[in-house]
């Protein structure tokens, strides 16, 4: 369930609530809308991809969206304001408690990148999964070796290393994001779905970042994938149902997602429903045993 104030104002205060426990999430936000859709959408990332507050996200990801309530409740034209707001409903509502709520800090904070309190080291250390052992020897060899170095003695990437380092406020100037070589499987990867999907979609498949997708893209030649026929649009309104969308696929010159793609945003749905097996085979197609002919891969 989504709700916000109708009035116009610079800034809203939120909760989130799930709706089977009471647990609830407070946070401040220019556009409630977006930031509602931009909680579910981190819910189902990692690594550079995901939410500042772990706790949120994996509850999302683990309950769905539809378990929880986003409500914006009240509206200010400042920011100071709705810090000041933000920070009394966490301490009155006690979400800083893991039985109460998500909030991994007391609120007010504003920008990602400032220094937290010890109290939220260790909550966030704890939902990093850092012993008291690991970031003993962060602290040890921050500023003596790299990122790199440090990581394999806790067993962790460069970048989580970094970002720890960060929030402790430990120096380490080493470390810089990886510029890693693209590999032959990385360019094929590259030339078949450049394109044919949303570049997000790419550039999670490649573990890069979308501006690289587009600049290595742009070097080898590469444009977006030409429009459909009408051809082949008609084709995929025969297929469609009948055949596996890689059937179909490799029929039209298209990946998977393109075809499932274009046929969300066609309407269509599969011919048949699944059929009740009778000795592992379909009753829609006898001589087929397994998957029916009327079931598209999802």
């Amino acid at each position: 369930m989504v709700e916000w104030l109708p009035v116009s104002a610079t800034f809203y205060v939120y909760s989130i609530t799930h709706t089977n426990s009471g647990r609830v999430y407070i946070g401040k936000t220019r556009d409630p809308a977006k930031r509602w859709c931009a909680h579910r959408w981190h819910s189902t990332k990692s690594g550079a991809y995901a939410d500042g507050n772990m706790l949120i996200a994996r509850a999302i990801r683990k309950h769905g969206a539809s378990a929880f309530e986003f409500v914006a409740f009240a509206a200010f034209e400042t920011e100071a304001e709705a810090f000041e707001a933000e920070k009394y409903w966490i301490r009155r509502l006690d979400t800083t408690n893991r039985s109460q709520g998500y909030n991994l800090s007391t609120g007010g904070e504003g920008p990602a990148g400032r220094r937290w309190s010890a109290v939220q080291h260790a909550d966030v250390q704890r939902a990093l999964g850092w012993s008291a052992e690991d970031i003993g020897t962060l602290r040890q060899f921050c500023g003596r070796e790299t990122a790199a170095e440090i990581g394999r003695r806790v067993g962790r990437r460069p970048g989580a290393v970094a970002f720890m380092a960060r929030k402790l406020g430990l120096r380490l100037g080493d470390y810089r994001p990886s510029r890693s070589k693209w590999s032959e499987a990385d360019l094929e990867v590259l030339r078949r779905f450049y394109g044919t999907e949303p570049l997000k979609v790419t550039a999670v498949r490649l573990a890069r970042c979308p501006t690289i997708v587009c600049a290595t893209a742009a070097r080898l030649g590469l444009g977006f994938a030409k429009a459909w026929s009408v051809e082949q649009v008609a084709l995929l309104h025969q297929l469609y149902g009948l055949e596996t969308c890689s059937q179909i696929g490799e029929r039209l010159g298209k990946s998977v997602d393109a075809v499932q793609l274009k046929a969300a945003r066609l309407g269509l749905r599969a011919a048949t429903k699944k059929s009740p097996k009778i000795n592992g085979t379909s009753r829609t197609d006898p001589t087929r045993p397994g998957v029916g002919p009327g079931e598209p891969l999802d």
